[in-house]
């Protein structure tokens, strides 16, 4: 437990992802759906004793500008209890950096017994992003189901292991100085923004009722597709995170607008984490920018192939930190980082973030069943990931719940559109596709969800 006369120094990263000008949006979830039995008291301990070993989970963020520090705070129990329907707002300046609460979806719930039995539950794990990442998220999570489990008398205590992303054991070099090449690529030209430059194929305007944490539309990819896709990424020796940039780009191409100087954006977070800081939860992300004109999306193939090369670029020559060193330098200018807002230069298109490293269940701190049980339910994939394919080949579980699906919404930055987060269960690929709580984009998360589709289906008919 850390000493509470400390206080920790904010990196530039979470300084920009602390601001309140983000709303609710640099928030991000993953949600386990579970049918069976949670004992609701030891759930509450295994994660209270998951955040007191992670300080930015409860430490409160103090100060202005670059001069802001995590400052200690002793630990309340009473903040980081478990509870049904706990929408406590995340605020990482009341010390309040993550939430675990239990959804029920159906109506056998007593929120005053220790051990709730339902016939179907979610739990939604929420996480704000200044003061964690996703490999630091990840971590949590495991922590907090190994030592669930460990409280368990029917489940044998286990070893802890290393929640560690992939990325993580390869990260990418800093550099001194931005490089101007890259800066030049980034900021020229306008960024095609969805609701100025989308066509006609969709109604735009049309605001609709929704909050930050709407599940806007889930696209799962299926068993067979993912496996088929895995394979030529092999073959060609490029990873998943840059098929998923390649692919949203060309959905993106097929429903917005050409226009001269515009360039359709990705935002793409890039692990930066060195291996003595593999059990870290602090922010060690960079950003790449991917910038491409309508006219240099003429395949799939093609897209991916230059996408491929850009990120490799990316990751050896530590141009994922330039944003990060683009903060510090405006910090140093006074009204700096409002021009920045105003010119747009880092208001992407759309933001990618791939997960498809962590792989589930092994690093999640979920038990595993030799005998998996077969999904006979219908299944919706734009409104909840499919159970069928998420137990193809093996089944999860929580204690004495049996896990049927997962979601993840990705954070969605201030002046944001469209974040669009791909993960992989194992048996299949999923994507989620989230938006501003307030927005007028009509039906754009079903629209990019079946232009995805079809180029993915594209791709692997080439």
């Amino acid at each position: 437990m850390p000493n509470l006369s400390e206080s920790i120094q904010t990196t530039a990263v979470e300084r920009y992802l602390a601001r309140s000008d983000h709303d609710d949006g640099m928030v991000f979830d993953v949600s386990i759906s579970l049918e069976g039995q949670i004992d609701l008291k030891r759930l509450t301990e295994a994660w209270q004793d998951s955040i007191i070993k992670s300080p930015q989970m409860y430490f409160c963020l103090r100060g202005r500008g670059k001069n802001q520090t995590w400052k200690s705070v002793p630990f309340s129990t009473d903040l980081f209890e478990v509870k049904p329907n706990d929408d406590t707002s995340l605020n990482v300046r009341r010390g309040i950096s993550a939430r675990l609460s239990l959804i029920p979806t159906s109506d056998s719930t007593n929120p005053e017994v220790t051990a709730i039995k339902l016939r179907s539950f979610r739990l939604k794990f929420s996480f704000h992003h200044a003061a964690c990442d996703g490999v630091g998220a990840a971590r949590v999570i495991y922590q907090t189901m190994q030592r669930y489990h460990d409280r368990n008398p029917r489940a044998p205590r286990k070893a802890e292991a290393q929640a560690v992303s992939q990325d993580s054991t390869k990260a990418v070099k800093t550099v001194a100085l931005p490089e101007l090449r890259n800066f030049w690529a980034t900021v020229r030209g306008r960024n095609v923004r969805l609701d100025r430059h989308a066509t006609k194929r969709f109604r735009l305007g049309g605001t609709q009722p929704s909050t930050a944490d709407a599940t806007l539309a889930f696209l799962e990819l299926g068993g067979e597709r993912s496996d088929q896709i895995r394979e030529t990424l092999r073959r060609r020796n490029m990873a998943v995170n840059d098929f998923g940039v390649a692919v949203v780009l060309q959905a993106l191409a097929a429903i917005t607008d050409p226009g001269r100087g515009r360039y359709l954006s990705i935002m793409n977070p890039v692990q930066t984490r060195a291996w003595n800081q593999r059990h870290c939860t602090r922010n060690h992300i960079g950003f790449a920018f991917i910038r491409r004109r309508h006219d240099q999306l003429s395949s799939i193939s093609e897209t991916l192939s230059s996408v491929s090369d850009q990120m490799k670029y990316v990751r050896s020559s530590g141009i994922a930190g330039e944003l990060s060193q683009g903060i510090e330098i405006a910090e140093r200018i006074p009204g700096g980082l409002p021009v920045i807002d105003r010119l747009g230069w880092f208001v992407p298109t759309a933001s990618v973030t791939c997960l498809s490293s962590l792989k589930f269940g092994k690093r999640t701190g979920l038990q595993t069943e030799l005998r998996p049980e077969k999904c006979t339910e219908p299944c919706d994939t734009i409104q909840q990931p499919s159970s069928q394919s998420f137990q193809r080949a093996q089944s999860y579980r929580v204690g004495d719940a049996t896990v049927k699906g997962v979601r993840i919404l990705g954070p969605l930055q201030s002046r944001g559109q469209l974040s669009i987060t791909m993960w992989d269960t194992g048996s299949g690929l999923t994507l989620s596709f989230r938006g501003p709580a307030k927005r007028k984009l009509g039906a754009i998360d079903s629209v990019i969800a079946q232009e995805i589709e079809q180029v993915v289906d594209t791709f692997l008919s080439e």
